[in-house]
């Protein structure tokens, strides 16, 4: 009976439309999330002064949030802990609940490793998402010492629209070209991390790297999970989450 409920909720679900306030909800988490975890990247030389210690130190605030005093950059913070207070009662109201699995179905995390495919997403997901978080986090460390610290929020702003535009060219093709648009985007944060690194010389070199990045890193969240999910199919359901995991762990390196 459980089943056959199953089965019939998604015709259901497409009669009544999108649950937008769920979808809104979940989509509001993710971005609250990536806010909190990247939030000190532009403010990072402010935290430093203000804590009276190095950037390279300051910047594991984004791992271990040992966060200070300084007002100034603080409010951020209590901000995005308003936000998810709000957060959590909206979920709470509009995201619908699923069964979970009984202890006999699920499936362990050694077992999880041993269906092909899997192994190789999570590893691509460590250095992928390690790579990315190490420049995002000194971003603007970086731009202090190619003389563009002034213009840290124009940068920032420059990789989120084209990491928006990365996001849209990963929907629109996901279901046919997953690989190549995985490969495409580890090419343009390569290529942009060795502008950075060999000939940030020009503003104009800083921004098409910055954008380079951006398109390469928008999707790649969506392409790992895709990649995980589909590694792990009904022999090991909880490879996304494993991805997640993973994705965390080399955010809080």
């Amino acid at each position: 009976m459980r089943t056959a409920e199953r089965a019939t909720a998604p015709d259901e679900r497409s009669d009544r439309g999108l649950p937008l306030p769920a979808l809104l909800a979940l989509a509001t988490a993710v971005l609250i999330t990536s806010l909190t975890e990247t939030l000190p990247a532009g403010l990072l030389p402010a935290m430093s002064a203000s804590l009276h210690a190095g950037e390279s130190a300051t910047g594991q605030t984004v791992t271990i949030y040992a966060i200070g005093a300084a007002l100034g950059w603080q409010a951020a913070f209590l901000t995005m802990t308003g936000l998810t207070v709000v957060l959590l009662g909206w979920i709470r109201v509009s995201v619908p609940d699923f069964p979970g699995r009984r202890a006999g179905e699920r499936t362990g995390g050694q077992n999880v490793l041993r269906v092909p495919g899997v192994a190789a997403v999570l590893f691509v997901t460590l250095v992928f998402v390690l790579a990315h978080t190490i420049l995002y986090t000194y971003i603007a460390a970086i731009l202090d010492g190619l003389g563009m610290g002034s213009s840290t929020d124009l940068v920032l702003l420059a990789f989120g629209a084209a990491s928006l535009a990365g996001i849209w060219v990963v929907g629109a093709h996901i279901h046919r070209r997953p690989r190549a648009l995985m490969i495409a985007g580890t090419l343009l944060v390569a290529a942009a991390a060795a502008v950075l690194a060999l000939w940030a010389d020009a503003p104009l070199l800083v921004y098409a790297a910055v954008v380079l990045w951006g398109l390469g890193w928008g999707g790649a969240p969506t392409l790992l999970q895709t990649a995980a999910g589909d590694a792990g199919g009904e022999a090991a359901p909880p490879a996304p989450t494993d991805s997640r995991r993973t994705a965390d762990l080399s955010q809080h390196r």
